[in-house]
């Protein structure tokens, strides 16, 4: 080692010159910037100390480069170049810290100061200065190479260029506020900030030390790959390090891209985007990118399918969220099955324009390969498996990070992990997307436990909730009277239905939903607390049939049919007391897993429009979706004299929402045209099911059997904007229900309800007998608020905590557990 960097004595000199200045520069900075530090006399003097070799050690690093054999005014322009890449980098990460914060306003002042840090400006001004004088001095350069020591200046451009892009890219301020960083530590509740420390020991300066080291040599590779890289573009040559260097380059530029396709103007405990978010995901994307040049080694070909992949991405999410409200998860690759179906969520105008798109970068790219950078990205095979495992390696660990109890703990990724999830995790994905990071989002749905484990939870502790509430039932049934398998019931999930009129900033010519007001009025009804927002029916329409509460699984989770089912021995539904029981759907039986579900939940039928059992007849269409009235004209021709279950989901009024008959206006404040002619068709669309909803109670009227039907809006629709739920954001998670009897009137409906709540609602109104597992829902339904129930400050009782424990374990082992109690259990059998 020692004859290597005597030999290259003057690379050494650079590099070291440029890590000792760049340590005692930074450190002063870090003393002075950090406020209630003490730290101890012994640290300041050591880098008070250095600090008055800063000086000397510019000196000697800027006559290293200015001295270089092969600098000349070709190198500083190259350099210049440098410094212009390195202030884009930090342009585009200003950026994406502010893509959610609506006060952010990017004018020429704030660009002038991304561009010009006049510290650097002033340097290289000093470094043009020193050449501008020594290339007059030929002399004194030719006596100079000549002499003994020549040797330190015998430095390549590529060095050279690699120590001044270092400078750029390690005084940055994504870099310092790395260092920073050092200074805190977490709060243990982790809910309020990063708090100062009040002293600073041996171990923290160590630690700061090699923290500063380590990210020195990581900032001179990734600055000696963009020169190396850049000149083998430059020379039409295909080197690792390009592909190294465009991966960065890709990622710093998707992370923008992607965040900025998820902006809701929105900030959390003062926070747009948390610190760390950015860093998170470009490394990410990085490992991502680079893995796609190791796998297809075609420098053209990997870089067009990284840009169309995140060009893809990026649509996605705009459609998306501009449609539900959220970002693109991982389950939702699960619709590529049901291609058709997903397109049609789109406007074909925009397909057409997509597609375009891609045939010419298509055509562009195979253009390329032909006459540009043709060679294999990586020459050796053994070199691109071990980096291949690499690649894999590190984003499984940033990933396992992201667990409660990491496998192999790295501590500024576990940090940022369980950063503010206190305030954030609860809200869901979409918050914690646009906070932490779409990535984020998607390490936590692969890595993150569907559910926590319940402290104490064993198969003892199961068997004593299922006696408990074995005896529970017994009291509850000495005054019940009735079976529910008796009976026929039909639960009606109004796709997207929320009446527009309790948001304020709406104006209607006249209420949308009258008829449904009436029927609420004479019948238990109230608003029921939607988990999603322009999305989530399976997940709704699961947590109807089974009584299971999605409040208890992680926020992590999307699709509850696609993520929790798969787990579940059996699906424990109030439809096992009923000998015949139909499911109707009027769109394809592979959405959301639906056909399997049902198979799984034990349905004589699944009426759908393809890839079922049974498909409907006679349907017709209200816009572009099949009419309400086809949907519950299938129950009415399926109805039997025999007690039946009905699950029906309707999909009238799911978007998109297009031009249909009606005459009723409505406008939102503030929003554009556009915005109030679609919240104008949504509005005529749900007129429509209002009055098929009416005639449907009719039919059922004079039917010979006694009949309920559950009824309830699962999510309000994508239209409104962010800024519609500013004063009250449980309005955004609020929809209409209603329990309707055929034969007698229900009183003393609960206000607010969760849909998990519907089926011990049922039971009580219509006096029928419980399962020991209805039973502890009945007392969960009758004591437990959630969170929107209690308010912001509210507090569960013991007696309430016992029941949401006893709650949590049972759901716990009936899906993601061992599962000890089975399907014959007499918990979930009514005693006779």
């Amino acid at each position: 080692m020692g004859e290597f960097l005597w030999k290259k004595r003057g690379v050494g000199l650079l590099f070291a010159s440029l890590g000792l200045g760049l340590y005692a520069l930074i450190n002063g900075w870090l003393f002075e910037s950090v406020d209630n530090v003490k730290i101890n006399i012994f640290f300041k003097s050591i880098v008070g100390v250095i600090c008055f070799l800063v000086p000397l050690l510019t000196i000697l690093f800027s006559l290293l480069v200015v001295l270089g054999k092969k600098t000349n005014w070709s190198t500083l322009l190259k350099a210049g170049g440098l410094y212009l890449l390195s202030r884009i980098f930090h342009f585009l990460i200003v950026l994406t810290k502010n893509v959610n914060d609506k006060d952010f306003k990017l004018d020429g002042q704030l660009v002038f100061k991304i561009f010009v840090d006049w510290n650097i400006v002033a340097y290289v001004g000093f470094l043009i200065f020193l050449f501008f004088v020594f290339s007059r001095m030929k002399r004194f350069k030719t006596s100079l190479y000549d002499s003994w020591f020549s040797g330190f200046f015998d430095l390549k451009e590529e060095q050279v260029l690699t120590a001044l892009f270092s400078l750029f890219i390690y005084l940055s301020p994504e870099i310092f506020s790395l260092l920073k960083a050092k200074f805190y530590y977490l709060n243990p509740l982790n809910n309020i900030d990063l708090i100062a420390v009040d002293r600073f020991t041996l171990l923290d300066f160590l630690n700061l030390t090699l923290r500063e080291i380590f990210l020195f040599l990581v900032v001179v590779v990734v600055a000696s790959s963009f020169v190396k890289g850049i000149n083998g573009f430059s020379r039409n040559h295909v080197n690792w390090q390009l592909a190294f260097a465009s991966s960065i380059f890709l990622a710093i530029n998707a992370n923008y891209l992607i965040q900025l396709s998820l902006a809701n103007y929105t900030k959390i405990v003062g926070y747009s985007v948390l610190d760390g978010a950015s860093l998170f995901q470009i490394l990410t994307l990085f490992l991502i990118y680079y893995l796609i040049y190791l796998l297809v080694n075609r420098y053209i070909y990997a870089s067009s399918l990284i840009i169309m992949l995140t060009g893809l991405l990026v649509f996605s999410n705009i459609e998306k969220f501009g449609l539900r409200g959220e970002p693109v998860y991982l389950t939702d690759f699960t619709w590529l099955k049901n291609f058709k179906s997903l397109i049609s969520f789109i406007n074909g105008g925009r397909i057409i324009g997509m597609f375009i798109v891609l045939l010419l970068v298509v055509g562009l790219t195979i253009f390329l390969q032909t006459k540009f950078l043709r060679g294999r990205v990586f020459q050796r095979k053994r070199k691109r498996i071990v980096l291949l495992a690499a690649s894999i390696f590190c984003l499984w660990l940033i990933g396992d990070n992201t667990r409660k109890n990491p496998h192999l703990k790295v501590a500024v990724l576990s940090d940022f992990s369980k950063w503010q999830d206190g305030n954030i995790l609860w809200l869901g994905n979409t918050p914690t997307a646009n906070m932490k990071s779409l990535s984020f989002v998607w390490y936590r749905q692969l890595f993150t436990d569907p559910m926590d484990e319940p402290e104490g939870y064993s198969q003892k502790a199961v068997m004593e909730i299922r006696d408990r509430y074995i005896k529970r039932a017994e009291e509850l049934n000495q005054s019940r009277k009735e079976n529910i398998g008796d009976k026929t019931v039909i639960f009606v999930l109004s796709e997207s239905l929320a009446n527009p009129n309790r948001i304020p900033q709406v104006k209607l010519s006249q209420n949308p939903l009258p008829e449904i007001d009436k029927i609420k009025a004479g019948t238990a009804s109230g608003l029921m607390i939607s988990h999603g927002y322009g999305g989530g029916t399976a997940n709704m329409e699961f947590e109807g049939l089974t009584g299971l509460n999605l409040d208890y699984f992680s926020p992590t989770i999307t699709v509850v049919n696609n993520e929790i089912v798969p787990a579940m021995r059996f699906i424990p539904t109030l439809s096992d007391f009923f000998k015949e029981k139909i499911a109707i759907h009027l769109e394809n039986a592979e959405n959301y897993n639906r056909r399997n579900v049902y198979n799984q939940m034990g349905y004589n039928e699944f009426i759908t429009l393809a890839n079922s059992n049974m498909l409907a007849l006679d349907v017709e269409n209200y816009g572009v979706h099949p009419s309400d009235a086809s949907s519950y004209n299938q129950v009415i021709d399926n109805l039997t004299t025999d007690p039946q279950f009905f699950s029906l989901i309707t999909i009238q009024n799911h978007s998109p929402w297009v031009d249909v008959d009606g005459h009723i206006t409505a406008e939102l404040a503030k929003a554009g045209k556009d915005v109030n002619k679609t919240l104008s068709n949504y509005v005529n669309s749900i007129a429509q099911t209002d009055t098929d909803t009416e005639e449907f109670l009719s039919q059922l009227v004079d039917a010979p059997k006694d009949i309920s039907v559950v009824f309830y809006g699962d999510h309000l629709p994508g239209i409104y904007p962010q800024s519609a739920f500013e004063k009250n954001q449980n309005l955004k998670y609020q929809t209409d229900y209603f329990i309707w009897n055929n034969r007698k009137g229900f009183e003393n409906g609960k206000p607010i309800v969760r849909t998990s709540d519907f089926i011990p609602e049922l039971l009580e109104l219509l006096d029928t007998k419980v399962s020991p597992w209805y039973a502890l829902q009945t007392d969960h339904f009758d004591q437990v608020p959630n969170q929107q129930m209690l308010g912001a400050k509210g507090e569960l009782t013991a007696d309430q905590e016992k029941i949401v424990s006893d709650f949590k374990m049972i759901q716990y082992d009936l899906t993601v557990g061992k599962h000890y109690l089975k399907k014959d259990d007499s918990f979930f059998q009514v005693k006779k």
